[in-house]
């Protein structure tokens, strides 16, 4: 599961914490918390993808993320 991920990459730092600078989750959550982000001013996004599913990961950003946002 992506939240256990997250949690062990990040382990020893609070969950609020996280949220406030690592968005993950179903491509739906995504794009709600770029939404969100969005709403209040963000004009730019860094994305770094899982490296062992780099390939994977920037298709389903693209086509399920991106696309349906524009």
């Amino acid at each position: 599961m992506v939240k256990n991920r997250v949690g062990e990459t990040f382990r020893g730092i609070p969950e609020e914490q996280i949220k406030e600078f690592v968005i993950y989750g179903t491509p739906e959550d995504v794009s709600r918390q770029i939404q969100m982000l969005e709403e209040v001013g963000i004009q730019y996004l860094i994305v770094d993808l899982e490296p062992s599913r780099e390939l994977e990961a920037l298709s389903t950003f693209a086509n399920k993320v991106i696309n349906k946002m524009s």
